[in-house]
């Protein structure tokens, strides 16, 4: 599946097609196998569970300082539901935006 995810990403005929991609990431497929970060999506949820505990919202600053990454993650959350939006392959699918939802995560007009 990467091979053919990677093959339509540089633009070669590919099996892969947007449909199957969807399928993939609602399984929560990683088309990268390569981890910048070592950390899951659930972890980071939990550390944002967290946050929220202790602030009462979910508006982590891009620079948080007691947790940089966490702060990137929350940024990386709504580039992926930008890219969703319009279309695009993204790893965020619906039961990650549905668990994030449920939690007072705004994806959109957010000022910090």
């Amino acid at each position: 599946q990467r091979y053919q995810y990677n093959l339509l990403k540089k633009g070669k005929p590919s099996l892969m097609t947007d449909e199957r991609i969807k399928l993939l990431q609602n399984l929560d497929f990683s088309f990268s196998v390569k981890t910048r970060n070592p950390l899951s999506w659930q972890q980071r949820y939990l550390e944002l569970k967290d946050f929220k505990k202790k602030h009462g919202h979910c508006i982590v600053p891009k620079g948080y300082k007691d947790n940089i990454q966490l702060g990137n993650w929350v940024a990386k959350q709504r580039f992926e539901y930008r890219l969703l939006k319009v279309g695009k392959p993204t790893k965020l699918n619906q039961n990650r935006i549905t668990t994030l939802t449920k939690l007072g995560f705004q994806f959109e007009n957010v000022r910090q």
